[in-house]
């Protein structure tokens, strides 16, 4: 049996008045790819960022391998072994692939070694002919990418991905797919939003189903798409 990574545990986040996330519970297990899928506006995002301390939580817990995160500040969050890639690239386009690198591996990779794991992350996500280049001059998949890689930058064991292939055509999605399996072969853990059902079909192996910020239906990939609520609410409409 699977240890859980994360849990969400009863958690809600309001924002005046506006109830964005209400009393949420989900469980992402070791070694799982986990997706969490929703119309727009279902809470998917708050959630991300209520795990990652940049939203305080209105109620309710969040904990990593046992121990209670919530309430902590993203640096630590982020020094616990968690790391996050946001829907649009938070990259440095005026500098180079490899200074961006440097930049997200600063405080987690010793100086000595800093070249060998930007050469190790360079590589596995294909950007290995690019290194020299300014990242302004990069394609779309490419920047998704190298944000990838700057995620790994930090030596995470949980993964966060918002929509890790949006803005991509096919062979640029597939090759993501084939990334993250790969990433989560190596032992990584991810939690990951998407929209695209054929993506995500792809590579999960369990989704969470949110509708109006809260917990609508959770189980494997097969179980979802023949769900009748969830094609009603969200299959039926994309």
């Amino acid at each position: 049996m699977k240890n859980h990574m994360l849990e969400l545990r009863h958690v809600s986040k309001s924002f005046g008045g506006i109830k964005a996330v209400e009393d949420l519970s989900i469980s992402v297990d070791q070694g799982d790819i986990h997706c969490l899928i929703g119309p727009n506006g279902a809470g998917k995002t708050t959630a991300f960022r209520m795990i990652t301390g940049q939203y305080s939580l209105t109620s309710g817990k969040v904990l990593f391998e046992g121990k209670e995160i919530s309430g902590k500040k993203a640096h630590h969050i982020v020094q616990s072994g968690i790391s996050m890639k946001m829907q649009i690239p938070g990259v440095f386009e005026a500098l180079t692939i490899r200074e961006n690198l440097r930049i997200a591996a600063g405080n987690y990779v010793r100086s000595r070694e800093m070249e060998e794991r930007i050469d190790e992350l360079i590589e596995l996500v294909h950007i290995k002919d690019l290194g020299n280049r300014y990242v302004k001059n990069l394609s779309h998949g490419q920047q998704q990418w190298l944000e990838i890689a700057m995620a790994l930058a930090t030596n995470p064991r949980l993964l966060l991905l918002d929509e890790p292939a949006a803005g991509m055509g096919p062979e640029e999605t597939a090759f993501t797919g084939e990334l993250v399996k790969e990433l989560n072969k190596s032992g990584l853990t991810i939690l990951f939003i998407d929209h695209d059902m054929d993506f995500v079909k792809q590579i999960a192996q369990k989704v969470t189903v949110m509708h109006y910020g809260k917990l609508f239906a959770q189980g494997s990939v097969e179980e979802i798409t023949h769900h009748d609520g969830v094609k009603q609410i969200y299959l039926g409409s994309v």
